[in-house]
């Protein structure tokens, strides 16, 4: 069951960000995504932090998912 939330709001996405004001690099807690250095909560501040191969993200994934086929 998803948590209630007020209509137009979202929860982060979940991952890592970085603050453009401070450098700092953290993941979201909670249901605000906001900077725990320089509190700084300004969207275009707060950016997602790709990473290729996160094993992190391969753990989400079931065998089924990893089906093979051309």
């Amino acid at each position: 069951m998803k948590a209630k939330m007020r209509k137009g709001q979202k929860p982060p996405e979940p991952g890592e960000y970085q603050c453009q004001k401070c450098n700092c690099r953290f993941k979201p807690n909670g249901n605000k995504l906001i900077c725990p250095e320089c509190g700084s909560s300004k969207q275009d501040e707060l950016i997602p932090i790709y990473m290729e191969n996160d094993p992190e993200e391969e753990q989400m994934y079931s065998e089924a998912d990893w089906h093979g086929g051309d």
